[in-house]
């Protein structure tokens, strides 16, 4: 059996020529929870967030996620425990997708794909009126050879009896704007998050594999620790932003 109380806020609001959606939601459960849920989707709001929830035990969870064309927001967090009888330690798993591309490499001798080329190749296409959409750059780019998945990933499983925690906040935005000339833009283009996952006693796996086509930057992280573990975490990847009205220093 598994009591659950929350309070639940959804909606669809059109204002100044913009929609959104908002997500709140608290639950105080306990018992065999199974909890399956997808935030977003990479090809319409830079991102998309897939999270798994399974296991007996009594877990405290909190969420509230904000989405638009382009970008979503989410602050995401949770605290258990596992059942010291369980059959199915409690356990949580992240998964975040990004729509920005990785970097590229071509040939054999591997050189560098320019980064113009790359979002020519994976902006977002439209589908406008009787005009099929241009997909030659996009068939360019099977020639190509990606560093990364562009993936955050994250697990955290409780043991009998002891505690899980998996604290997650990011924003993440792959949008553009037409110019005067009719030509699409990107405008915004990052991922920022602040993470925290322990476990007084389990397994965390962490997963990073993210690469900029911009800067050529790069990072990979396979990680499994079996016992005691706590890992606090800041990640920019900024390939793009509108300047000032993004303020960095209020998120971390």
């Amino acid at each position: 059996m598994v009591l659950v109380l929350f309070l639940v806020t959804a909606f669809a609001s059109a204002a100044y020529a913009e929609s959104y959606l908002n997500h709140s939601i608290e639950y105080d459960s306990e018992g065999r929870i199974d909890l399956k849920k997808q935030s977003g989707h990479e090809y319409s709001t830079g991102a998309r967030m897939r999270q798994v929830i399974t296991g007996e035990g009594s877990m405290e969870k909190e969420s509230n996620i904000l989405m638009e064309e382009g970008y979503i927001e989410v602050d995401d967090q949770q605290d258990w425990v596992t059942d010291e009888e369980a059959l199915r330690n409690l356990a949580v798993a992240n998964s975040i997708k990004l729509f920005t591309p990785p970097a590229f490499v071509y040939g054999e001798d591997d050189a560098v794909v320019w980064w113009e080329e790359v979002h020519e190749a994976f902006r977002p296409v439209l589908f406008v009126g009787d005009l099929s959409p241009d997909f030659n750059a996009r068939e360019r780019a099977d020639q190509w050879d990606a560093l990364t998945n562009q993936i955050w990933a994250v697990s955290v499983e409780a043991n009998h009896g002891y505690s899980g925690r998996l604290d997650a906040e990011f924003e993440a935005a792959y949008s553009r704007d037409v110019a005067d000339a009719g030509i699409f833009l990107n405008t915004e283009d990052y991922f920022i998050i602040e993470q925290h996952a322990a476990t007084s006693e389990g397994t965390l796996r962490r997963y990073i594999d993210i690469s900029s086509p911009k800067s050529q930057a790069f990072l990979h992280e396979d990680m499994v620790v079996d016992g005691s573990s706590s890992v606090s975490e800041e990640f920019s990847l900024i390939n793009h932003t509108r300047g000032n009205e993004l303020f960095w220093h209020q998120l971390f």
